[in-house]
């Protein structure tokens, strides 16, 4: 605890110096750059133990994050990475880690891959569920709720039933257990969750759901496990209002539990003593290693390479969208014995247009703003970038089979390909000229906090050139840039990211006309009837053919201008061991990993 709070302290001085920046003569003198990328062996222990190659117990330690979320109920879904004190039923089986099966850094995994988290290892029996049109769970009977001080404790550190499970689920989806209609969050559950009818309780520890008849499929199966729902209780519905906001009510079942917040700054966790789990590697030890956590949301980069150079944070993420070219030098210069994994780019920051506002409703004027930007300068150039040059359209690039890039025919290959001459072309047949002010017409960005700002004026150059004017302004937060993106009647565009579908009900929700946040505003008959199929694809197979067609009808429809993407990378102190390259950062991986590294001072 004490060196927690020494952390802490320490990241407050440095905050309120960051501005100042940092000096070398700040970190230690001598640097010990270690790997690049690790390649993980799930049959050995990870390359990146120290010299005992033993885990040992006890220490803290401290990870970045890049934003916060002030809100602890069990529903979050978008902030689930910081939910160390809550479970899923399923979670990756994070030992298969192997290039030969799937990288654990990528951003889709279905669930052959998945393991028991609350629920037990029983494989799926996928021929049993096409059969009877039900998926039968057995869940864990040593789970226990984490036990707080009594004045927070309402769940008493009870046994985890499935009861627990079913109305972790019907709370969500409006199905039962005392829930007539869905909770009301951020996430739309029920298009999440779409192929769910209804959820029977047979025992203690044994439950079963039942699919909607229409989704019967391998399909709908792998959606309906790879979407995280946080397993709670009754208890956390007899709290006020007031103490569901209040983090000390936060209770779940995972390896740590929350015992620390401050709102901008930090979540602190503390070792749950009765977690269950054993590790994979080492199967007689019992997790978690590590004894305190800390989650600490750090604003600038200033203050992200003093505190990894001083040894004070032990990891972050995608450090090149982060840090400066200087400042990245500056950290693998200063920084002693740190670990680094590179990641190849998987989506691109783009231009989220509204296609109901003049003159952008119009799919040539889209088509011409496109050719004016040079992706390949941006790709290469700006972001740096080696390899394969790609575009991306709706999926992520990690899912090899969705994306759709090498099949794409000539004419659309041209439609990206930088042509100032013929985005003017375009325009003149649009428009017929420029206008008084020189500019075929003009259009306002408003620019989030997460978005490159440089790379926005950059763009901005390539539209002036073929006379376009883009505005560019600051959204204050990314609340803000969210309310600018869903009003159809607010004519500026927003940044956005192009290539960040993983999953079909995430892309459901943003991408389809019926979608719960549609903000294309471009209804496309053919592009829903797609989905659709999509939805009801009987088996994956099918569903990869759907997905790629949908990718393609997606790049032609020009619904966001892609700017481009930038490789990056992930940084570990040299007092981590136990990691094997894989990104804590995304999805439910956080909470997974953190409960099987240990620290070695």
């Amino acid at each position: 605890m004490k060196r927690i709070l020494a952390l802490l302290l320490a990241l407050a001085m440095v905050l309120s110096l960051a501005a100042c920046g940092t000096s070398s003569s700040d970190t230690e003198e001598t640097a010990t750059e270690t790997t690049s990328t690790v390649e993980a062996d799930a049959s050995a222990p990870s390359t990146t133990v120290g010299e005992s190659g033993e885990p040992v117990y006890g220490g803290s330690a401290m990870f970045y994050i890049n934003e916060m979320y002030n809100y602890f109920d069990p529903a979050m879904d978008e902030n689930r990475n910081y939910s160390l004190w809550l479970e899923n039923l399923w979670g990756m089986d994070w030992s298969l880690n192997d290039a030969e099966t799937y990288a654990y850094n990528t951003n889709y995994v279905t669930y052959e891959y998945y393991t028991g988290q609350i629920a037990t290892d029983d494989p799926i029996d996928l021929d049993a569920f096409l059969e009877n049109g039900y998926l039968t769970v057995t869940i864990r009977d040593d789970i226990y709720f984490q036990e707080k001080d009594a004045e927070y404790d309402v769940f008493g550190g009870r046994n985890l039933t499935a009861s627990d499970v079913k109305y972790s689920y019907d709370r969500l989806l409006g199905t039962g257990s005392g829930w007539d209609e869905p909770f009301e969050c951020d996430t739309v559950w029920t298009d999440q969750l779409y192929m769910i009818e209804s959820i029977e309780v047979v025992d203690d520890y044994t439950l079963i759901f039942y699919f909607n008849e229409e989704n019967v499929t391998e399909s709908a199966l792998n959606v309906s496990i790879t979407r995280p729902v946080n397993i709670t209780g009754p208890e956390w519905d007899t709290l006020t209002t007031e103490r569901q906001n209040d983090w000390h009510y936060a209770v779940g079942t995972g390896a740590y539990i929350l015992t620390g917040y401050e709102a901008g700054s930090y979540y602190q966790f503390t070792k749950n003593e009765n977690y269950y789990d054993y590790d994979e590697r080492y199967p007689e030890n019992k997790l978690p290693y590590i004894d305190e956590i800390t989650l600490a949301y750090i604003g600038d980069s200033a203050t992200v390479l003093t505190q990894f150079t001083s040894g004070n944070l032990d990891w972050f993420n995608n450090a090149n969208a982060m840090l400066s070219d200087s400042e990245l030098a500056q950290l693998r210069s200063t920084a002693a014995g740190y670990g680094e994994v590179a990641l190849e780019p998987s989506f691109a920051q783009s231009i989220a247009l509204k296609c109901n506002i003049e003159p952008l409703d119009d799919i040539n004027v889209r088509i011409a703003v496109q050719k004016a930007i040079n992706l390949e300068e941006i790709y290469y150039s700006y972001f740096g970038n080696t390899g394969d040059f790609t575009i991306p359209s709706m999926w992520s690039g990690d899912i090899v089979d969705w994306a759709s890039y090498d099949d794409w025919d000539e004419e659309l290959l041209a439609e990206y390909s930088y042509d100032p001459e013929g985005a003017i072309a375009i325009l003149e047949e649009v428009f017929g000229g420029v206008g008084d002010d020189g500019y075929y017409f003009s259009f306002e960005v408003a620019v989030d906090p997460m978005s490159d700002m440089d790379l926005y004026i950059l763009a901005q150059s390539y539209l002036a050139a073929v006379n376009v004017n883009m505005t560019l302004s600051a959204s204050a937060d990314m609340g803000e840039a969210m309310d600018i993106a869903a009003n159809s009647e607010d004519s500026r565009m927003t940044s956005g990211t192009i290539g960040q579908y993983s999953d079909i009900a995430m892309a459901y929700v943003f991408a389809a006309s019926t979608g719960a946040r549609y903000s294309i505003f471009d209804p496309n008959e053919e592009f829903d009837a797609l989905f659709a199929e999509l939805q009801a694809a009987v088996t994956i197979d099918e569903q990869n053919v759907l997905a790629k067609e949908l990718d393609i009808l997606y790049a032609q429809n020009h619904w966001q201008i892609v700017l481009g993407a930038a490789g990056s990378s992930n940084f570990y102190s040299s007092r981590i061991k136990g990691y094997t390259a894989e990104d804590m950062y995304q999805h439910e991986y956080m909470s997974t990993m953190t409960a099987r590294l240990w620290i070695e001072e």
